[in-house]
């Protein structure tokens, strides 16, 4: 029975879809079957933090409109076997709550564990999502606009009866805090309103799932991140 959660954050330029990437590669590379579907219509981009884009031949709209079976379009990252259901190419289109739920009573069987990387903000969409997921992780920088936004999903999350939410952290440096009325990563909790899960430092260059250069994520925090979700012993922070 797959565990689904709700990827969101509240603004954009957070880092959201390259955490929700990472983490799924992580959790994969621990041997669950994991499915990320991607629904930021228009503004697709797993498959190439991926390197997958060569072989995109289907999307989320084709299956959801019913031109494929969803095994068509499943696209499989060689080196982690994480699998990604990209977003599609057209900015107009909108994912159904019933087609979404499809989605994830076709995944039930089939993954250990779905994720949906949500567009920022709130809207028909992530309400859709929410529907299918007993679970959130909101992704959010320590900066008093992101933090404010993170927080005002997380309550329309909670109206939605999506009350299991865990806060990623994004872009940690010394240098970056204090900020405004963030003096610490407790403020950032606070002002959210949110359980941390994990923080993530910000770097240079570090390496993406498929060995990519140029990601500025750390793999290693990104794995506690999933070692946290499964419910093993790691650390929230990495010095």
């Amino acid at each position: 029975m797959a565990q689904k959660i709700l990827v969101a954050s509240g603004k954009g330029g957070v880092g959201k879809t390259t955490i929700c990437t990472q983490v799924g590669a992580a959790l994969a590379r621990r041997g669950l079957r994991v499915l990320t579907a991607e629904l930021d219509a228009g503004f697709r981009s797993m498959d190439l933090l991926l390197e997958l884009e060569s072989g995109v031949v289907f999307d989320l709209a084709d299956v959801l409109e019913g031109r494929c079976a969803p095994d068509a379009a499943v696209q499989t990252h060689a080196s982690s076997g994480l699998r990604v259901l990209l977003a599609p190419a057209d900015p107009g289109y909108g994912a159904s709550a019933q087609g979404l739920k499809q989605l994830s009573d076709w995944a039930e069987s089939r993954f250990d564990m779905l994720l949906f990387d949500c567009p920022a903000g709130f809207g028909a969409i992530q309400r859709a999502a929410a529907a299918c997921c007993g679970a959130a992780l909101l992704v959010t920088l320590p900066e008093p606009v992101a933090c404010r936004a993170a927080a005002r999903v997380s309550g329309l999350l909670r109206s939605l009866g999506v009350s299991e939410q865990r806060l990623i952290i994004n872009r940690v440096s010394r240098g970056r805090l204090p900020c405004g009325d963030i003096r610490d990563l407790d403020d950032v909790i606070d002002m959210t309103g949110v359980r941390l899960i994990g923080a993530v430092p910000e770097a240079a260059v570090l390496p993406a799932p498929a060995g990519r250069a140029g990601i500025s994520v750390p793999e290693q925090a990104l794995d506690r991140i999933a070692a946290r979700l499964l419910g093993e012993p790691a650390g929230l922070l990495i010095e």
